[in-house]
């Protein structure tokens, strides 16, 4: 499998690498694919595009945005930060980003207080 695509710009089809691109915004029947480099305007949609991506490398984060996961410096409950950039993360998607990554925190710990079970978060 290719590490890049081409995309049209001014007639011309530019090469990108995925490893540049950082995050993908929808702009109705167009999209920003901002990398490292530059940014591109793109006449794409997005479905169009997020089918294309290789799966393992991108995420899907919100309707509007796709990310590319070695980007990613952290993410919550409601965004994600892609360094100087923070993005919207809905609850949908939120799922399907915990399934792309490696997540480790802390296991809920219980304690006895006067004989009854307390969950500790």
């Amino acid at each position: 499998m290719a590490d890049f695509l081409f995309v049209k710009i001014d007639g011309d089809f530019t090469k990108i690498n995925y490893s540049d691109i950082i995050y993908i915004e929808c702009l109705k029947n167009y999209v920003k694919i901002v990398t490292t480099k530059r940014t591109y305007i793109v006449l794409v949609t997005m479905k169009h595009i997020e089918e294309r991506l290789p799966q393992d490398q991108f995420c899907r984060i919100h309707r509007s945005y796709i990310v590319a996961l070695k980007h990613v410096d952290c993410f919550n409950s409601k965004s994600v930060n892609m360094g100087v950039k923070t993005l919207p993360l809905t609850e949908h998607h939120r799922n399907l980003l915990l399934e792309k990554v490696i997540t480790i925190s802390a296991e809920p710990r219980s304690r006895t207080n006067f004989g009854e079970t307390v969950l500790l978060q």
